[in-house]
C-alpha cells in the first residue's frame, strides 16, 4: 500500500487487495474510520513507521503480521487494544527525522499489548535521543496501560511505568535485563511478573 495514500481521510469501508502485503508509512495517519475495530487480513505482514497513527481506531489486530516498523504507534486517543499474536520484530526507520525510540506513543487509553510471539526490537541507531548501547522504550504516554504480553522477547528493552499505575500484568521474556519504574514489584526477572 502507498506511503500516505489515505492521509486525512474519511474511510465508510476499506477493501484490501488480495496480494497486499505491506502497508506503508503514514497510509492511515489521521484517517477517521466508521468501523474502528481494524482487523488486517492475513496477508498483510508487515506495517511502517506512522500507518495508524493520529486516526480513530480502537483496537488494532492481524494475525498474518510478522515485523513491524517504529516509531509505530502515536497519538492515538481511542486506541485500546493491539494484538498482533505472530509479530516476530520491531525495528526502526534509517531516516535521520526518526527521533523517537518509543513504540508506543501517547496512546491515552491503550489498555492491552499483545506480542507473544515477539522476538527482537531492534535499536533505533538514527534517533537523537537513543544509541547503538542503548535499549528502545517500549511505550510512552500510555497510563491506563494494564497487560503487557512479550512472552518471547529476548532483546532489551527498557519498560517505564512512571506515569501509569494501572499495569497489572507484564509477561516478558527471561532475557530482559533492563526493567526500570516498575512499582511494587520484586527485582527477580522472571517470565511472569504480576504487579
Amino acid at each position: 500500500m502507498p506511503n500516505n495514500i489515505f492521509y486525512g481521510c474519511k474511510l465508510k469501508q476499506i477493501t484490501y487487495p488480495k496480494n497486499l502485503t505491506t502497508i506503508g508509512y503514514g497510509s492511515f495517519y489521521r484517517t477517521i474510520f466508521t468501523n474502528t475495530d481494524i482487523i488486517l487480513p492475513d496477508t498483510i505482514t508487515k506495517i511502517n513507521e506512522y500507518a495508524f497513527s493520529a486516526s480513530n481506531i480502537t483496537s488494532l489486530s492481524g494475525t498474518g503480521v510478522t515485523e513491524v516498523t517504529g516509531p509505530f504507534l502515536t497519538n492515538i486517543t481511542n486506541l485500546i487494544t493491539i494484538d498482533f499474536p505472530n509479530l516476530k520484530i520491531i525495528h526502526f526507520g534509517t531516516a535521520e527525522k526518526f527521533s523517537s525510540s518509543t513504540v508506543f506513543y501517547n496512546i491515552p487509553n491503550l489498555k492491552s499489548i499483545n506480542f507473544q510471539n515477539l522476538e527482537y526490537i531492534e535499536l533505533n541507531k538514527k534517533g537523537k535521543y537513543n544509541y547503538q548501547q542503548e535499549p528502545n522504550i517500549l511505550y510512552s504516554k500510555c497510563p491506563n496501560l494494564e497487560e503487557i504480553v512479550l512472552p518471547k522477547l529476548n532483546s532489551n528493552i527498557r519498560i517505564n511505568t512512571t506515569n501509569n499505575t494501572k499495569l497489572k500484568k507484564l509477561i516478558l521474556g527471561n532475557k530482559i535485563n533492563s526493567i526500570y519504574a516498575l512499582k511494587n514489584t520484586s527485582n527477580d526477572k522472571s517470565t511472569i511478573t504480576d504487579i
